[in-house]
C-alpha cells in the first residue's frame, strides 16, 4: 500500500485520464456491438473499467476516519494520493481475460474534505477487504464543515477542465450524479 502526497490538480488529471479511458472503451463497445445508445455503451464501459467501492466516513474533532470496502484487492495494489483537501483512493484489480490480455479494473473513490488535511498524519491499514485511513485536519472541523464524497462517474467534462483542475471541489460540482454530502 502506497501513500503519496500530491496536488489537487494531479488528482483531477487522474480522474480525467480515467474518464478518457471510459470514453475510448465506450466507443469500442459501440463499434463491436453497434448499440445506438451512447449511455448504454458508457455504462457498460464504466462498469468494465471502474469499480466504485463503498466508503464510510467518521469524523471526531480534528480526526477523520475513512473506511473503504475493497474486496478482491491486494494491499500492494492500493494507492492513496493525499492533497490539501482531497484523497484519491485507487487500486488495480484484475477483472477478466479478454483477447489473451488482462483488463485492469480500477477501484476509484475521491473524498473531498472542506478542511485542510495534515499529510503527515495519514496512516492506512488493510484487513479483511477493508482499507482504513486515519488522518487529522490542520484545524478542528466545525459542525458546519461537512465532508463531500465524490465518486468519479463517467460524464464528459468542460473543455476548460485543465484550468479548473486546481479546484477539485469545482469539478465535483460538474459531476452531480457522483457526489453526496455526508454530514459532519
Amino acid at each position: 500500500m502506497n501513500i503519496h502526497r500530491t496536488e489537487s490538480a494531479s488528482i483531477a488529471r487522474e480522474l480525467n485520464r480515467i474518464n478518457e479511458a471510459i470514453s475510448r472503451r465506450a466507443y469500442e463497445l459501440y463499434e463491436e456491438n453497434g448499440l445506438p445508445s451512447v449511455l448504454d455503451n458508457w455504462i457498460a464501459a464504466e462498469h468494465e473499467l471502474v469499480q466504485h467501492p463503498t466508503v464510510e466516513l467518521h469524523e471526531e474533532g480534528r480526526d477523520v476516519e475513512v473506511v473503504v470496502g475493497m474486496n478482491d484487492v491486494q494491499p500492494d495494489d492500493i494507492e492513496v494520493h493525499v492533497a490539501s483537501h482531497d484523497l484519491l483512493i485507487r487500486a488495480r484489480r484484475r477483472l477478466q481475460e479478454r483477447l489473451e490480455e488482462r483488463i485492469n479494473a480500477d477501484v476509484v473513490s475521491v473524498v473531498h474534505l472542506t478542511d485542510t488535511i495534515d499529510p503527515d498524519s495519514v496512516n492506512a491499514e488493510f484487513e479483511g477487504g477493508r482499507l482504513r485511513l486515519r488522518l487529522s485536519m490542520t484545524a478542528p472541523t466545525g459542525s458546519n464543515a461537512g465532508i463531500l464524497l465524490t465518486e468519479m462517474r463517467g460524464q464528459t467534462t468542460r473543455s476548460d477542465q485543465e484550468e479548473a483542475s486546481d479546484d477539485l471541489e469545482g469539478q465535483a460540482r460538474d459531476w452531480p450524479q457522483g457526489r453526496r454530502a455526508v454530514s459532519a
